[in-house]
């Protein structure tokens, strides 16, 4: 199994053009390159969850012959394939749901399916890999019992989020996103939340169900507020790791756009976000950044409020280091470590020490969660595999170490520049004011 193979950097910045509200310049990078930069681009494609959505797109478009023979057959079995595999995991997702109502389980569906067409057009363009459940707290073991029973077994656990895993994928030769295999994957996310005044409480996005519609099926969702805040969220938490697929940004433009003239729908959004601690800086970096890559497309008065709720250092690490981020080589960067050191910092939390993220040593066994083997081939390949990832993983931290020693001085120097910016600017509103009040008292009487 491969996990890195370096794109073209032109192929990806002629591959994002494509995506703009005018595509032609994209177009005509792509005719322009030879069939090596598409062969050697084409993981980073399927790791960005882009390969679909750009195959969709140059077929609307009628550009399929810019595209090598050997690219375009691949794109088109890969469609085959997933449509094949969003059918199958639309079935196990219709059973869950039949399960938790028979159980009376209070839930929504989160994310995937739900998420079409306002976010996505079809659901087999999108790379789904496991299915997502906002479930009430008090219904968990509930919740937790429906899966055992089709077979998943919890594999992860965190504050907020159990993990369930069933089959595996050890027959897999090479890294393939569609096929469905006996692998599946469920996250169950618990019904609290932290709110802007740091209080855990229960989530009250559970009182405002909507109901999403699907092949003559309904089943609950979020309000359409909730889940573009959510989606917002959700790329706010991978800006904060390693790496942030970029479907998932084009997913929250289109969502955004699709919405563009609600005045109502906006000011539900903007009144919403305020309850929670994360959602406005959530919101206006996935705008700053998403807007970066694909262009401007919010409305303005939206954009306004979004960037004002990013702070200074935040919207620093967003200029300088936003679109490198995203658009890095799979399993991404460390720069991220830049970015969580100044949100500690606003939370009120000392931030960790560099040297430990750089090296989680005592937490990479966490990585090497491992599928369901019964025969002894199936271990013996489960073991290799564990052992060549260990390697990988060692020498991403170890490059990403150095990347980040080389980086920090300069980093350093931008955070004094911002500080003194910011020093400048609250003294020369103090200046202002206390002009003001001078004036006002000193003003003869009428």
């Amino acid at each position: 199994m491969r996990w890195r193979k370096p794109a073209n950097r032109a192929f990806v910045q002629a591959a994002i053009t494509a995506f703009h509200e005018e595509p032609e310049q994209g177009f005509a990078q792509l005719s322009k390159l030879p069939v090596k930069a598409w062969t050697t681009s084409d993981y980073w494609l399927e790791t960005s969850g882009l390969a679909l959505y750009f195959y969709d797109l140059l077929c609307r478009r009628s550009m399929l012959d810019l595209v090598p023979d050997t690219t375009r057959a691949q794109l088109r079995s890969n469609l085959h394939k997933n449509r094949r595999r969003t059918k199958a995991l639309f079935r196990e997702f219709v059973a869950l749901n039949e399960s938790f109502s028979e159980r009376e389980i209070s839930y929504a569906n989160y994310k995937g399916f739900t998420l079409c067409p306002h976010a996505s057009p079809h659901p087999e363009l999108r790379h789904q890999l496991d299915l997502d459940f906002l479930v009430a707290s008090a219904d968990l073991p509930a919740a937790r019992r429906c899966l055992e029973e089709r077979g998943y077994s919890l594999s992860a656990a965190t504050p907020k989020t159990w993990e369930f895993k069933a089959g595996n994928d050890l027959g897999r030769k090479r890294w393939d996103n569609y096929t469905m295999g006996t692998y599946r994957s469920v996250e169950l996310h618990f019904g609290i939340y932290r709110t802007a005044h740091d209080r855990l409480t229960i989530d009250e996005r559970l009182l405002r169900l909507s109901t999403w519609t699907w092949q003559g099926k309904a089943f609950p969702s979020l309000s359409a507020q909730d889940q573009l805040i959510g989606q917002a969220l959700h790329l706010f938490s991978h800006f904060r790791n390693e790496s942030t697929r970029l479907s998932w940004l084009l997913e929250f433009r289109r969502h955004v756009c699709c919405r563009h003239d609600d005045a109502g729908f906006w000011r539900q959004i903007i009144s919403l976000a305020g309850t929670n601690r994360d959602a406005p800086i959530a919101f206006g970096l996935s705008i700053l950044i998403t807007s970066k890559v694909f262009g401007r497309f919010a409305p303005p008065a939206v954009e306004t409020w979004a960037l004002e709720s990013v702070p200074t250092t935040i919207r620093s690490w967003a200029d300088r280091y936003g679109v490198e981020a995203v658009l890095a080589d799979f399993p991404g960067t460390k720069l991220y470590l830049l970015l969580e050191a100044q949100l500690e910092l606003l939370e009120g939390r000392p931030p960790l020490a560099m040297r430990t993220r750089l090296f989680p040593i005592r937490r990479m066994g966490s990585c090497f969660s491992r599928a369901t083997a019964e025969s002894v081939p199936d271990k013996l390949r489960c073991h290799v595999r564990t052992v060549k990832f260990a390697l990988f993983r060692l020498r991403f931290h170890a490059t990403q170490a150095l990347r980040i020693a080389i980086e920090l001085p300069q980093w350093t120097r931008l955070l004094r520049k911002c500080a003194e910016y910011h020093s400048h600017v609250t003294a020369a509103r103090e200046m202002t004011n206390r002009k003001q009040v001078d004036d006002k008292f000193s003003a003869p009487p009428r």
